[in-house]
């Protein structure tokens, strides 16, 4: 029997599977139908008259007798008092944006921490899955597995967070129809369903703001984000390296790149939403629902302010003078250079770790924030104000918009005028800082002679075709192949070369920070270099040894330090590991943090756009953090997402050099690198062709 052949960890991210669905619906394990025999005294209400009609072999499409599934045994373990997690009710949006929820989330994952035998936890699992939130549950397992080493190197079988929440990426109108294509459907459980999505996504392009969804609604790029607040948790157990310096860099880097795909496209740069009594005129109906209650996803006409809120559920009320408040506060301790601690005393904001300091104060961590009274939840509530916008007090029980969860927050095109209204907080604070010197900008020895680009310095973008299964997330009566077709941007694979002289006479350990930049805003108007700064995005860090005089060095896109792979996203490893080298490994296949490697490149235009690569050479025996094992999990996209249970592998600021303004809107990249050898850009034209470059389920 199957059950006999599944061990512990797997039988636990099989719990992850149609988390709206009874604990007991059976499901496949590779040929084999099995269930999770939840003993009946633990089942809730209605479910001990469910369970062994869906466990007794009946059919669940039509009432066709079906294969009777193999039991998973679970354990009688002793329950402790469930109630700090039972208050957050099953069917509405989780967030790490409330405060009850976070709080909820927590004693979850802690609960789930204490059963340190595998085979417990499982249990424990699984006795409590249809009592509490169904995305909190999510978040816990995902959590714990975080924590807990033994559990990584299975993790293979953990799905993408989209792959059992389909609803939070796949409009209603998709989902609608493939529960009407099935239920038309004469074919076995097993028969391939495929679905293809509208490339348009949630709106046409009469709006110009809507040229925009194929960044903010991609799957990879929302996917990250949600990853991103799972492994960087408000949590006093599980303190993340520089985890405050990791929310301003990362989201920086975000507002960077969206940004540049705003030129892309021909529309100006972002603006910030800093004045919070002004109307929002962007609208947004995201499509969504939330598929275990059916309702829709809260939305936003053109032209709405956020007020005050007074929500009962889930227990949120905060004024808009309290944003105000808190705002003024962090400004204050900005330019005084001091915080005050809960206690009275103060803690200084120095260069090297008041950017942390201050990004546990702004998102807030309040585990971690030195005053989360005085200084308040700025970042966080300002998610949830513009949310609940169309319905502050609750009156009309609509749910929250996009914006309350980090699942699909990035999809709203206010999330990027509020993180650009972030962004310029922490870059007040830079500015506090001045200029680096030559000193600190230079590598004596070290010459960067060139820098260059496959195809001649020449990048093509278009379109990629890739699927995700709709059935690991939603019942769609037994079928367990339903793919849905997703359009994304991708670009061609490409190669940079390096051309390296070293003067020492000595092997140097030589580190490389490679960023591409803009050069000309949407009206073709030159940017300053100053602005270039603030727009370059990276693309790739990484270091090498520089034994002979003069080096050559290759490296392509795929080993980018930002990006984690395509294959995390849209989970076609089955279909590329066996012939290739690029196979990932275990450990790799359950990072979910990491920017999307098909998002790597700007989408570019018909015509050619032109950028910037600026390379950066420093010397990685200063700035090298050493990690405590080379074969950790999660050491890709490392850039935004650090080493998991490590510190950062880099001394520099993140972002170094451009994580600091230049000192005037005239200073130009000359200016900036005179007497510096270590330094060399090279320009390079990124062309998008409006055409499927890449079907990668054909691979």
């Amino acid at each position: 029997m199957a059950g006999r052949n599944i061990n512990s960890q797997e039988k636990l991210f099989l719990l992850l599977e149609t988390p709206s669905e009874p604990v007991f619906k059976p499901k496949k394990y590779k040929n084999e139908e099995v269930y999770i025999d939840v003993p009946d005294k633990y089942l809730q209400g209605g479910f001990k008259d469910l369970k062994p009609i869906l466990t007794g072999g009946i059919g669940l499409r039509d009432g066709r007798p079906g294969k009777v599934p193999s039991p998973l045994s679970v354990r009688g373990v002793e329950l402790p008092d469930l109630s700090p997690v039972l208050t957050v009710p099953r069917g509405r949006p989780w967030s790490v944006f409330y405060d009850v929820d976070k709080k909820a989330g927590n004693a979850l994952v802690k609960m789930m921490n204490t059963f340190k035998n595998i085979d417990d936890l499982f249990s424990f699992a699984a006795l409590v899955r249809d009592r509490v939130n169904e995305e909190m549950f999510v978040y816990a397992v995902m959590a714990t597995v975080f924590r807990r080493p033994e559990l990584q190197a299975s993790a293979i079988k953990m799905n993408n967070i989209f792959e059992l929440f389909p609803d939070r990426i796949i409009g209603s109108d998709a989902i609608a129809k493939a529960k009407e294509t099935i239920k038309q459907s004469t074919g076995d459980e097993d028969e391939e369903t495929v679905l293809e999505i509208n490339q348009e996504f949630s709106a046409l392009d009469k709006n110009p703001e809507n040229r925009l969804a194929y960044f903010r609604e991609d799957l990879g790029v929302n996917s990250h984000h949600w990853h991103w607040h799972l492994v960087f948790p408000d949590d006093e157990e599980f303190k993340r390296d520089r985890r405050g310096e990791m929310f301003f860099y990362m989201h920086h880097q975000i507002i960077a790149r969206y940004d540049c795909e705003r030129l892309s496209n021909g529309l100006p740069l972002v603006r910030s939403f800093h004045k919070l009594d002004e109307p929002i005129e962007e609208a947004y109906f995201s499509k969504l629902t939330t598929d275990n209650s059916g309702k829709l996803w809260g939305v936003r006409p053109a032209g709405m302010k956020i007020q005050d809120m007074e929500l009962p559920e889930p227990n949120e009320n905060y004024r808009i003078m309290d944003m105000e408040g808190w705002r003024d506060r962090i400004r204050d301790a900005i330019h005084r250079g001091i915080a005050r601690r809960t206690d009275g005393t103060e803690v200084r904001l120095d260069a090297k770790t008041g950017i942390d300091i201050l990004g546990d104060m702004i998102e807030p961590a309040l585990s971690f924030s030195v005053n989360p009274r005085f200084y308040g939840q700025l970042h966080n509530k300002g998610h949830v104000l513009i949310g609940h916008c169309h319905d502050p007090t609750g009156a009309n029980k609509e749910n929250g918009g996009p914006m309350t969860d980090s699942m699909t927050a990035m999809r709203d095109p206010i999330f990027y005028r509020w993180h650009k209204h972030i962004d310029e907080l922490f870059y007040e604070f830079k500015e506090t800082l001045g200029a680096y010197t030559k000193d600190e900008l230079g590598f004596r020895g070290i010459t960067v002679m060139d820098v260059s680009v496959s195809n001649g310095n020449r990048i093509t973008t278009g379109w990629g075709k890739s699927r995700l299964n709709l059935a690991q997330g939603i019942d769609l009566q037994g079928r367990r192949n339903v793919q849905a077709e997703l359009t994304h941007l991708i670009h061609e694979p490409f190669a940079y070369r390096f051309t390296v002289r070293n003067d020492t006479r000595a092997p140097r350990r030589v580190c490389f920070r490679v960023f591409m930049t803009p050069i000309y805003d949407e009206v073709g108007r030159k940017l300053t270099f100053r602005q270039q700064t603030l727009l370059a995005v990276e693309m790739d860090k990484f270091a090498v040894t520089v034994n002979a005089p003069m080096v050559q060095l290759d490296r392509t896109s795929r080993e980018s330090s930002v990006t984690i792979p395509i294959e995390r996203f849209f989970r076609v490893y089955e279909r590329r590991t066996a012939n290739t080298s690029d196979a990932l490994s275990n450990y790799e296949m359950f990072c979910g943090c990491g920017w999307p490697e098909h998002m790597l490149v700007p989408k570019g235009s018909a015509e050619g756009m032109q950028f910037e690569l600026i390379v950066i050479a420093t010397d990685w025996s200063k700035d090298e953090v050493p990690v405590k094992t080379t074969n950790k999990p999660c050491s890709r996209g490392t850039s935004y997402c650090g080493v998991l249970d490590d510190k950062y592998p880099d001394k520099r600021p993140m972002g170094f050099p451009f994580d600091r303004p230049i000192e005037d809107a005239t200073t130009t990249y000359e200016d900036f690198t005179e007497g510096l050898t270590n330094i060399f850009k090279r320009e390079v034209v990124v062309q998008f062709k409006d055409e499927v470059l890449l079907n990668i389920n054909r691979l």
